[in-house]
């Protein structure tokens, strides 16, 4: 909350050979009071009452962490999103009461009623989901962060889930009864209606997997990670635990590859044999339920001694895991290690220099991830949306990606596919997209690629999308030693048709396009860069030819033509480069004529600067005139000299 207060954390996690820190910046969603609101400089969420100065907490941390290698991880509460209502602080949700979710009792209540002590969003929303989501895309795309990591991204008590405002068609329970063809309200023990709330929650894990990646930043890959449910033992079969009861299936989004890292919240007291037992059990099970991914162990250092925080930080390295996170930085040190049900904790900054020697000699490297680098990845995603033909997104249609099991799309038309087999060349798959009563696309040609996100977007029963460019060729001629500013076209698709989803290749070592790759929806005009790199090529004539590709497309491919010839520099004065100086020479000069001072800004003016400067006047004339060798004769190279 303040620059002391950062400036001591990172010190902290030095003295403690730490190499992350996932730092709380959003318990709340509205302004009513200290710890509510952002802490970093949100257009989303109210800045946090209680930051002292005119600080941006999450940037300075960023910069003082990241100078010691240590990375940052953004901790954000889910949906909690207040305290206290009226809602305060935060217009847009304060404007959309229908957001929230309230127990059943509760639908259409005014005031709208909490769940629990909280007001809490309602996770079925696809307005809800594309709210937060843009919180992620705002955090990732302005801070070098490392994590984005999720908390309470379940339910907290089993008669939730309904909706404040039982005329909202965009609630969860709307989605759920037109998926289902139901009209009734499910009650809290309907199991349709129990695996649909958990759906909602895995719609927003799933939907991070993609947007957080396809933001390319310079700090990717970003960890994707999740606090989740490890109370009591763990259950042999995952769906007889707390965190399934509660909505939250972490056992599917790590198996899905959808997030890096899971992060049991495994809050043991180490002197109690009975949860020490549990301890390792819920380590051991994260060993086994992390999939593909990595498994960050959580482990209480308030509930515990300082030995005893260590010995279980070493349970989890020795039983593989690839990481051990303590919580809390304050909360360091049982105050007893007596079985009584009382855990009075201090805050005991000696803890830092303690576990320093105990488990790390120092900070260990970072864990990398190879899913996400396509050097060592073997596997990639494709994304992308489904509308209709008004171009409206598509609720619970089925998109199926060959070999991979099929996927339905949330209620903002979004589907992802993870763990696609892939190169980094890239793997051509064929995609069908359907709904029922809407429509069917089988597309031919998308591409995965390992350790990376490729987007593909359907609009079902639209026409045969048309690649539409605004230019097909660029043609330039410069001397020998200039250089080329960069050209750019634009691609979309022909009116009311469906999404572009091109590609883009060219033939040519000397050009390249960015980006190569991407979709075109509706008006949308995609603006591609055509970027030059001429060092090492000679005087003379080039051609190449930019390939756009859209197997699903009616005119697939287009291209865009590139010619370039580059000429042996004139001699000074000669303007017109028929290697004399002369009249028709001095013509041009005076067509360039500015006087002294003022800038000539035409690019056809540029070689008639002779002394250099931006203008052209009485000096340039004077140079001209040495530089004079008449109609038909040969100038000279060193005129200026």
């Amino acid at each position: 909350k303040s620059a002391t207060d950062i400036q001591n954390l990172v010190q902290r996690a030095v003295d403690g050979h730490y190499n992350a820190i996932v730092i709380e910046v959003m318990g709340y969603q509205d302004g009513s009071g200290a710890g509510h609101g952002a802490y970093w400089n949100s257009a989303i969420v109210p800045r946090a009452s209680d930051i002292v100065g005119s600080i941006d907490p999450l940037g300075y941390l960023c910069q003082l962490a990241n100078a010691q290698g240590i990375q940052v991880h953004a901790w954000l509460v889910t949906y909690r999103a207040a305290s206290t209502w009226p809602f305060s602080g935060n217009p847009y949700l304060a404007s959309h009461p229908e957001f929230f979710m309230v127990p059943r009792s509760g639908i259409d209540a005014d005031p709208v009623w909490p769940v629990g002590s909280d007001y809490v969003l309602d996770p079925g929303s696809p307005d809800v989901q594309e709210y937060l989501i843009g919180i992620v895309r705002e955090l990732v795309s302005n801070y070098p962060i490392k994590g984005i990591n999720w908390d309470y991204i379940r339910y907290t008590q089993i008669d939730a889930g309904y909706p404040a405002r039982s005329s909202y068609n965009n609630s969860g329970l709307k989605r759920f009864q037109r998926i289902y063809n139901r009209s009734d309200i499910p009650s809290t023990s309907d199991s349709q209606w129990n695996d649909f709330r958990r759906r909602e929650i895995d719609e927003l894990v799933r939907r991070c997997r993609a947007e957080i990646a396809s933001i390319k930043t310079s700090t990717q890959p970003i960890i994707l990670s999740a606090d989740v449910l490890a109370t009591g033992s763990a259950p042999a079969d995952f769906t007889s635990s707390l965190a399934y009861r509660y909505y939250q299936n972490w056992k599917l989004w790590a198996e899905s590859g959808w997030l890096d890292a899971v992060i049991p919240m495994n809050y043991k007291r180490e002197h109690c044999s009975d949860q020490a037992t549990m301890f390792r059990s819920w380590v051991n099970a994260a060993m086994t339920w992390r999939g593909p991914r990595h498994a960050y162990c959580g482990q209480a250092t308030y509930l515990n001694s300082f030995a005893n925080s260590v010995t279980q930080m070493q349970y989890i390295v020795s039983a593989g895991a690839q990481g051990a996170i303590n919580y809390s930085y304050v909360g360091t040190r049982a105050n007893e290690t007596i079985c009584d049900g009382s855990d009075p904790w201090s805050t005991d900054w000696g803890w830092y220099p303690y576990v320093a020697g105990s488990v790390y000699a120092s900070a260990a490297t970072l864990p990398t991830l190879p899913w996400r680098d396509p050097a060592t990845a073997t596997e990639g995603t494709i994304w992308g949306r489904v509308l209709n033909a008004s171009f409206q997104p598509v609720d619970d249609a089925s998109v199926t990606v060959f070999g991979r099991p099929t996927v339905k799309t949330d209620g903002n038309g979004y589907y992802v596919v993870t763990l696609v087999p892939a190169t980094a060349g890239g793997v051509l798959y064929a995609v069908t997209a359907s709904r029922s009563g809407v429509g069917t696309i089988n597309y031919p040609g998308a591409l995965a690629l390992a350790g990376d996100i490729t987007r593909y977007d359907f609009a079902l029963g639209a026409p045969t999308p048309q690649i539409v460019l605004d230019t097909t060729s660029f043609n330039h001629t410069i001397d020998l030693g200039q250089t080329l500013p960069n050209d750019s076209f634009s691609i979309a698709t022909a009116s009311g048709c469906g999404p572009v989803n091109y590609r883009i290749t060219d033939n040519a070592a000397w050009l390249s396009v960015s980006p190569s790759m991407g979709t075109a929806v509706g008006a949308e005009q995609d603006l591609i860069a055509v970027n030059y790199a001429l060092d090492g090529l000679d005087v003379g004539s080039y051609a190449a030819t930019i390939t756009i590709i859209d197997p699903g497309a009616s005119n697939s491919p287009r291209t865009v033509a590139v010619t370039l010839d580059i000429l042996t520099p004139p001699k000074p004065g000669d303007f017109d480069r028929d290697d004399d100086v002369d009249v028709v020479d001095y013509g041009y000069l005076q067509a360039c004529l500015t006087g002294v001072g003022i800038p000539q800004t035409n690019p056809g003016c540029e070689n008639v600067k002779m002394d250099g400067d931006n203008d052209v006047d009485e000096v340039d004339v004077q140079l001209f005139i040495n530089c004079l060798s008449g109609p038909g004769v040969s100038s000279s190279a060193n005129c200026l000299n």
